[in-house]
């Protein structure tokens, strides 16, 4: 069992590091990436409680 959940998890990560590539690819991702940075700003302006980002995201930004 631990094992499948290893290999589920491994999976993921591929698929999700396609899915940057290909934003990246297509002048997706920084958009994507500034509209964050910009809506994170925004909210904290407003005194809105906003998570930190993970200083180890499984994909850096």
């Amino acid at each position: 069992m631990p094992e499948d959940r290893r290999e589920s998890a491994e999976d993921l990560l591929k698929l999700l590091r396609a899915v940057t590539d290909t934003h990246r690819s297509a002048d997706v991702y920084d958009p994507v990436v500034a509209g964050d940075t910009a809506l994170r700003a925004a909210l904290k302006r407003l005194d809105v409680p906003v998570p930190e980002l993970d200083p180890d995201p499984v994909l850096p930004l």
